[in-house]
């Protein structure tokens, strides 16, 4: 074959390389954007449940709404979706009421157990959330460092403008990672890695913390969001916005 066949043939090639490639890195950026991360609640006796559970305030709020329209919740706190390895970990509310309808919205964390310095039901910490403009996922941090093996529960008291009030409550614990963990913890290389060893691992705080992040930052992470929160029964958040803010 002469030389003039040999470049019109390398030519073609690499212009059907380029034809595809385009294509290709579609499908494959779509790939890694539908990575499946399930979550795992711990297996211990008592630690099983779903996410929400009764963590909701009812169809109605601070002003009647349709019955059709998503109620006060959180993301976590019952049985299977209370632990934590953060020293400050936060904790997810899809709050449905707007910053005109509500005077106050207080986070306060007890002490559920006793201990050698403080009572059962002594406040841990006390927080003041504002409320975004329109009804989406918020997140209230912890300012506080929690105690290793301590048993807490948290209460969210919406505080309506006409008077009534809407609370929740779950629990919080932060646990000393097993060698496993810590071992697959260290071996990852991004936040989406470390997402999916939390919740390997029943680590509810941590994984939909750090996966709402992921989301916030690459919003084509969408279908492993939606798929995420399908796996825990809370689908019909899928489309609600995050507010970071």
């Amino acid at each position: 074959m002469n030389s003039k066949k040999l470049l019109a043939l390398g030519l073609g090639i690499i212009l059907g390389i380029n034809g595809l490639t385009s294509g290709d890195r579609t499908l494959a950026q779509n790939d890694s954007n539908t990575k499946r991360i399930r979550y795992v609640p711990p297996t211990r006796p008592g630690d099983r449940g779903t996410v929400s559970g009764k963590n909701a305030a009812g169809s109605r709020g601070c002003q009647q709404r349709q019955t059709s329209e998503l109620p006060l919740l959180a993301l976590g706190g019952n049985p299977g979706y209370t632990q934590t390895l953060r020293e400050y970990p936060t904790v997810w509310f899809y709050i449905p009421y707007s910053s005109r309808e509500v005077k106050e919205a207080v986070f306060e964390v007890q002490y559920e157990q006793e201990t050698q310095q403080h009572q059962r039901g002594e406040t841990f910490e006390r927080i003041v959330i504002s409320l975004p403009s329109a009804p989406s996922i918020v997140p209230v941090k912890l300012s506080k460092a929690i105690p290793l093996g301590v048993n807490l529960r948290w209460y969210l008291v919406i505080a309506c403008e006409s008077g009534n009030e809407l609370p929740i409550t779950g629990m919080l614990k932060r646990i000393i990672p097993s060698p496993e963990l810590t071992r697959e913890l260290e071996g990852t290389r991004n936040q989406l890695e470390q997402v999916e060893v939390y919740a390997r691992y029943g680590i509810w705080y941590d994984a939909v913390t750090g996966l709402a992040q992921a989301y916030h930052n690459q919003p084509n992470l969408a279908i492993t969001w939606n798929e995420f929160l399908l796996g825990v029964g809370l689908e019909s958040l899928a489309r609600v916005p995050l507010n970071f803010d």
